[in-house]
């Protein structure tokens, strides 16, 4: 190994995470002994022992602080769902199929139903009536023409103006 000038050795995630845990694990067992046994003084401590207390420390405070944080949100949501509900059951049932409606197509283009009133109809009707009475206006003339050549002119020729 001496004769080595670099060191060649693998480190992956979970073996620092396996021997980090061993050390606190140590580190832990040390403390209670020290703890449990009276009478020894207590030594000053290492740098190595003091580092992985503070590891410790802060492991500890995310944990609280996840776990803290976990309870409220989960009390948010609880409630986002529940007055999600009221609303709901205090909508028409008009307003709901509406509701629906938008989620299920995503609000895209959709543009609301309109009934039609009787007013259209009877617009229909009279724009239909005015186009009639016109056809009948440029009509008559051209059959009072047929009738007048029908009267004067033979058979024949009132049957050409037919074909």
């Amino acid at each position: 190994m001496n004769k080595l000038e670099e060191v060649k050795f693998k480190v992956t995630q979970r073996g620092v995470r396996e021997r980090m845990e061993r050390l606190q694990k140590k580190h832990l067992e040390k403390n209670m002994e020290k703890e449990s046994v009276s009478g020894i003084a207590v030594d000053e401590v290492s740098e190595l022992e003091g580092l992985i207390d503070e590891i410790i420390d802060r492991e500890k405070l995310t944990e609280e602080s996840r776990d803290n944080e976990g309870p409220l949100k989960k009390l948010e949501a609880e409630k986002e769902a529940a007055e999600q509900m009221r609303k709901e059951a205090m909508e028409r049932f008009g307003q709901t199929r509406r509701r629906a409606d938008a989620e299920a197509e995503g609000d895209e283009g959709r543009q609301n139903k309109r009934r039609r009133s009787g007013n259209d109809a009877v617009d229909f009707l009279r724009g239909k009536a005015e186009k009639e009475n016109e056809f009948r206006v440029e009509e008559l003339p051209l059959k009072q023409t047929r009738t007048r050549g029908c009267q004067t002119g033979s058979r024949f020729e009132t049957a050409e103006q037919y074909v």
